[in-house]
């Protein structure tokens, strides 16, 4: 079942919040990624890296942003900065992946695997997390640190210990 939003589908799953979100994409190979961003090309926007292998790359600051990355395989990749705002990563091989300081907002990371993924200082408001579960968005007004376990802490920052009792 697909809703469509002019050029944009959405694509829902049964009894799921994981969806496809998809913009009209242009295919590209590993190969040529890595042949522009060495000439100093940043924006990679809508394409479409769905299935390849980009293990090991440096990628620090690209521009991702409603790519397709689903099953694409990017462990031991360096993407420090990156903006993967509303980039497709459904079962994205992320492990060991440095996603620091990455805006991941809108990002769909349904069913990836990310053992080990540096995620300090990622923005994941409004992501699709691995397991399904929409992460609410972040106010930054409402704190000036943003972290992506903001929303998983907070309930605990005015907390007292347990004590001991034994």
């Amino acid at each position: 079942m697909g809703l469509s939003f002019g050029d944009e589908s959405l694509h829902s799953a049964a009894n799921s919040n994981c969806y496809e979100f998809r913009i009209p994409t242009v295919r590209m190979t590993p190969k040529e990624l890595l042949e522009k961003y060495a000439a100093g090309v940043r924006d990679f926007r809508g394409v479409d890296l769905g299935e390849e292998v980009l293990s090991w790359l440096n990628l620090r600051g690209v521009d991702l942003r409603g790519a397709n990355l689903s099953r694409a395989n990017l462990n031991w990749s360096d993407l420090t900065g990156a903006d993967l705002r509303s980039a497709n990563l459904t079962e994205a091989d992320l492990n060991w992946t440095n996603l620091n300081q990455a805006d991941l907002r809108e990002a769909n990371l349904c069913g990836a695997s990310m053992s080990a993924t540096a995620l300090h200082g990622a923005d994941w408001s409004g992501a699709i997390a691995p397991d399904g579960s929409i992460l609410p968005r972040y106010d930054a007004t409402e704190d000036p640190n943003p972290n992506f376990l903001y929303w998983l802490l907070k309930p605990f920052q005015d907390s007292t210990p347990l004590k001991d009792e034994g």
